[in-house]
């Protein structure tokens, strides 16, 4: 299956911590405790897809700078052509990820610009792919718009939502065929909260 991939590529970092919250110390040696590694939704669904076997184009936004080769490199080592990645930020996305050992995990991501930055689709980019997976990042918002006019299947993933009329992914949620979501920020029952 031909895959269009669209969103986020950054670089994390996880650090293992004690314990939530976290107590206040000057050091801490935290022994293979601290990894960093290419990242980002866009980043891990091709992956996962190209490992399945399908044939996957990546479009995103990243930076010039050290990040954005690091995740060049990781694509590559993946087979995952890199050409549709447009190099239009000064300083690629990253984030910072704690986590404990009982699972809790909070998040530090800091997109740069990306948000203010458009990508640039142009039409062709669409035509070919059987499914078009476009995760909820603005300068996504005309590619919604070009696939639905394609007639192209659309997937997305709004992540931990808390409200149906949220109004930042209120357009994906409308365009998408496939829609993804985390029950984290539902607090009660499922059914009510989707009706």
């Amino acid at each position: 299956m031909k895959i269009l991939v669209s969103g986020l590529l950054n670089t994390e970092t996880d650090v293992s911590v004690r314990q939530f919250p976290i107590s206040y110390y000057p050091i801490d040696y935290n022994f293979f405790g601290i990894d960093t590694y290419a990242a980002g939704v866009a980043f891990n669904i091709s992956k996962a897809l190209t490992v399945l076997g399908d044939k996957v184009r990546l479009t995103s936004i990243i930076g010039r700078d050290f990040h954005a080769a690091y995740i060049h490199n990781a694509l590559r080592e993946l087979s995952i052509d890199t050409k549709y990645i447009k190099s239009k930020l000064d300083k690629t996305p990253n984030s910072v990820v704690l986590y404990d050992n009982e699972g809790k995990r909070q998040i530090y991501c800091d997109l740069k610009n990306i948000q203010e930055t458009e990508y640039g689709f142009e039409r062709s980019v669409v035509q070919d792919v059987d499914l078009i997976v476009a995760c909820n990042i603005n300068f996504n918002r005309p590619l919604l718009r070009i696939a639905k006019e394609e007639g192209k299947l659309i997937a997305t993933d709004v992540h931990v939502l808390s409200d149906v009329n949220d109004e930042y992914n209120c357009e994906f949620m409308k365009y998408a065929d496939i829609l993804f979501l985390s029950d984290e920020n539902i607090g009660g029952n499922y059914e009510e909260f989707i009706i």
